[in-house]
């Protein structure tokens, strides 16, 4: 047999191995906790501020972006984040902006409720508009759409001592949650009850997923955008075989 004959069937069998090991990747997550820029006083208690740790999505790291998005009970027309960080601290491209909203942190205006994560779900955007008009929408940009596998968007809304009812909508669907104060990050991506959902590879168009929310005392606390980024090593590692082989071949 030849040596190139030996070096394609070499290839051919190193890529079926690589193929039937499957796709090496490094999760990434982006966490964002949405804060109201009001502080103690002119609160009763302290604001909530930014949570810190884990939340539902399976994360690397526990950085959290605070993102002071308004005032207590001012509508916004719009608010655009500058780049946020991963969980573990590395910068990314990725922003968020919001529109025709308004701001509220129910520990700073209420006092604390008993419930997960409160620094995350106490704080929030929501329709000022509510039902009587356009729900507010919001985007999120910058997403590396040419190295990656997979998104998944975590959506948060809850906290206080009260629930609420809020729909989000990103393209074709539609996913409602209860919030209220759970003791722990429930899923209510399928029976609507809970203070998160889940949407798994919501549509992506030039880099940014787009939605809305709106409903009954409607919520939206933060969210967590974790995606699947490939890593390099296998098709290097095979690259550099095929190099070696190749040169050894050249420098007979």
């Amino acid at each position: 047999m030849g040596d190139m004959m030996r070096i394609r069937t070499f290839l051919a069998a190193t890529s079926i191995c690589l193929l039937a090991a499957g796709p090496v990747s490094a999760l990434v997550v982006v966490n964002a906790d949405f804060n109201s820029t009001t502080t103690s006083p002119p609160y009763a208690n302290p604001p909530s501020g930014t949570y810190s740790g884990t939340a539902a999505a399976p994360d690397p790291g526990t950085i959290w972006n605070g993102l002071g998005i308004g005032a207590q009970g001012t509508l916004n027309a719009t608010y655009t984040s500058g780049t946020l960080s991963a969980s573990d601290g590395s910068s990314t491209p990725v922003t968020v902006t919001l529109n025709d909203y308004a701001t509220y942190d129910v520990q700073g205006a209420n006092g604390a409720g008993a419930g997960v994560a409160q620094a995350l779900l106490n704080d929030f955007a929501y329709d000022f508009n509510n039902l009587t008009a356009p729900a507010s929408t919001f985007s999120i940009s910058g997403i590396p759409t040419a190295v990656t596998y997979t998104y998944d968007l975590y959506i948060y809304s809850g906290g206080g001592s009260f629930g609420n009812s809020t729909s989000f909508t990103i393209g074709a669907t539609t996913l409602t949650l209860s919030g209220g104060p759970f003791a722990t990050f429930d899923d209510a991506t399928s029976d609507g009850v809970g203070n998160y959902i889940k949407f798994s590879s919501p549509p992506v168009t030039l880099g940014t997923i787009s939605g809305s929310w709106t409903g009954s005392n409607s919520r939206f606390s933060g969210f967590q955008l974790a995606f699947d980024v490939p890593e390099p090593t296998s098709l290097a590692a095979l690259a550099f075989v095929s190099t070696v082989f190749i040169g050894r071949r050249r420098g007979r």
